[in-house]
This record gives structure tokens, sequence and C-alpha cells, in this order.
């Protein structure tokens, strides 16, 4: 198994396809549930990052596409430099850019988590938290403060939990803080700020591809209604009826221009993505139909997964260029062919999988396009 371009390129098509349907069932979440869609964030986000050629794959031939693209790229603009030189480099400022945006944007976080009056000795919200984190499971540090400029509760901590409450903190009644409370701490316990960083770095790598920024919030919503169906496992009907109510009165509080970075309560705060919140908690247990549909849904995305490694798309061109006296030109790159070096030392060229009968000198290897080519050793 090696990694190419090409099994980068298929790779990031694959990427793209899973994302864009993993955005639509989410939309439809109520009706497929979170555990699929989370299934298939997390095989598209592994499909991007193993980009593998697999031994036996199947290699399906682009005479068009795949060759007029090489050309393009290939084309000079001055000198050695290329199109796709430009293109290089034009990928990585961007990249820089857009990480270091991000920065920013934590730096931000960091500026107003430090500006926030902590709340140490507070015995009121600290034995409210200490309530939940018991609840929970937690017995770990933990750090409560209040934003002067926050409409809702933030979870800001990557190594403890630290969660910023809103001002006017004093008008929620303790039912309402501990909602808060125990929406955040879960946010803490599954890694959410771990996951939507990481998501926002990849979006800062990939960020000329237009799917980057709707699965970005994706998954941020998809972060905020597993956070609202894990805490509300927990709760009697009447208190799951009591954090709907906490999250209608955050709403009617507004809503605050903290970074990205952050998850709150209020998460996407848009009507179409808090009546699909309220929608998913009002949901009953799947009956057996259900969970027989939704296994199946799981093989068949656990199927694509495995199968998108089974073919891969290279560039062919199926007429050679003939010289004067009938004989065949090859224009040869390093992604046209391999060298196999046999057991008694002799080199032996292949040009798409296929043994051209050539053999290569020894100090060929020293000689583009050869030099660049890999090679195998026959057992």
């Amino acid at each position: 198994m090696s990694a190419s371009p090409y099994s980068v390129a298929m790779a990031m098509v694959w990427f793209t396809l899973a994302s864009l349907i993993g955005c639509f069932i989410l939309r439809r979440a109520e009706k497929w549930g979170l555990a699929l869609v989370g299934m298939i964030f997390l095989l598209t986000a592994l499909r991007i990052f193993v980009p593998l050629d697999i031994t036996g794959s199947i290699i399906i031939r682009s005479q068009v596409v795949y060759p007029a693209l090489q050309n393009g790229l290939r084309y000079s603009i001055a000198g050695r430099i290329s199109v796709g030189d430009c293109l290089l480099l034009l990928w990585m400022i961007g990249t820089v850019v857009q990480l270091l945006r991000l920065a920013r944007d934590l730096s931000r976080q960091r500026k107003l988590r430090n500006e926030a009056e902590l709340q140490e000795g507070n015995e009121w919200l600290d034995s409210l938290f200490l309530a939940i984190a018991k609840e929970a499971g937690y017995h770990g540090h933990f750090r409560l403060a209040v934003a002067e400029n926050a409409a809702s509760a933030y979870q800001a901590g990557f190594l403890c939990p630290y969660i910023l409450l809103p001002a006017e903190i004093d008008t929620f009644s303790d039912e309402d803080i501990s909602n808060m409370l125990r929406h955040e701490l879960r946010h803490f316990l599954n890694g959410d700020l771990w996951i939507k960083t990481g998501f926002q770095v990849m979006r800062g790598i990939l960020w000329w591809n237009p799917i980057m920024p709707m699965l970005n919030q994706s998954i941020g919503q998809l972060l905020e209604l597993r956070c609202d169906q894990q805490v509300c496992k927990h709760l009697s009907r009447s208190g799951q009826m009591s954090y709907m109510e906490t999250l209608i009165k955050l709403m009617r509080n507004g809503t605050a221009g903290f970074a990205e970075a952050y998850v709150g309560y209020l998460g996407y705060d848009n009507d179409e993505i808090m009546t699909q919140r309220f929608q998913m908690l009002l949901l009953g247990k799947p009956n057996l139909t259900e969970r027989i549909r939704l296994f199946v849904c799981y093989a068949l995305c656990l199927l694509m997964f495995i199968v998108s490694y089974g073919f891969i798309l290279q560039p062919w061109d199926p007429s050679p260029k003939v010289d004067e006296q009938g004989g065949s030109i090859f224009e040869l790159t390093p992604d046209d062919g391999y060298i196999v070096r046999r057991s008694d030392g002799t080199l032996i060229f292949y040009a798409d999988g296929t043994n051209l009968g050539v053999t290569i000198q020894e100090a060929m290897l020293s000689v583009e396009p050869f030099s660049q080519m890999q090679i195998i050793h026959e057992r």
C-alpha cells in the first residue's frame, strides 16, 4: 500500500461526496438518527487522511479529463514555473492565512476568558456545579466565570471545564443554571472543543473546497444535537421540558459574537436548527423496524468506505506518438511507470502496469524521469 497523487485526488472526491451526504442526512437527523450522521463524518475524515493505493484496486483509465488537467498543470508560465507550481503556492498561502485566522480566534477566546470574572468561592454556583458533576461522574478541577458580554453559556476549556456563564446570571433560576452546567460539562466530557477545533484546522487546510464551510457548520450542529440527547437521556420528562425552557430563555436573551472555537448552549442560533433541536428532544426510542433500517445503513456506509479504495482514476493516452521510422515514442513522467529490480539485478521498466520489455541500465537511474520513479525489488 502506498499513496500517490491519484489516490489523494480520489480521496478528495470521496471526501467531498461523503460530506455532502452527511450534511444532507443531518438536516433529517430526526428520521435517521445522529449515530448514522456521526459515522458518515467519521469515515469521511478517515478517508481524507488515509489516501492509499490498495493492491488489487481497479484502475479506471481517464483519456480526457486527467490528461487535460495534467497538461494544464504542467503548462509553463515562466521558465520552469508551471501552473501547478503557482496553484500549490496559492494553496500554501491560503492555508497559512486561514490557520492564522483560527489562531486569532483562539487568542480572542483566551482574551475573553481572561476578561471574565472568575467565580472562585461562589458557594451558590460551586454547589450547583458539584451536584451536576456528581451526576455526570466527573470529579476533576473546574472553573466558572461570568462574562460581561456573554448572552449564553460557553465551554472554553481544553484540559478542564472552564464554563463562561451569561452576564445576567442572577436573573436565571437554579434549574436554568443547572441545565447550562449540564450542557457545558457534557461538551467537555465529549471532547467537543477538540473535535470542533480539529475540523476548523481541516477547514483551514482545505479552504479551497466549497464544501468546507457547510461541513464545519454541520459538525457544530451535530455536536450540539448529540450533547442535547446525552444530557436529556438521564432527565425525567419534566427535566427535559425544563431543559428546553432554559434554551428558549437563552434565545430570548440574545446572541453573543464570541469566537468560533467556543462550544455553547445555543450553538448555531437560527430558527431551522433550533427547531430541529426541539424535535430531536421530543423523539421517542426507535422501534424494531427503524433499528433494522439503521443497522442496514451502517453496513452500507462501511461497505462504501471499503469500496472507495477499490477504484483509482489514472490518466491514459491510448495512442503513443510515432517517429519517422514508425517506432513508438513514449513521453515518460514519474507518474507513468515504475522499475522492477529482479533478483539477478536486471532493471525492467513498467508503464501503466505493463512490462514493455525495456531493460534499464544502472547508470540511467540517476537520469530523469527514471531517477524519480519507484523501484520495486523482486523477491
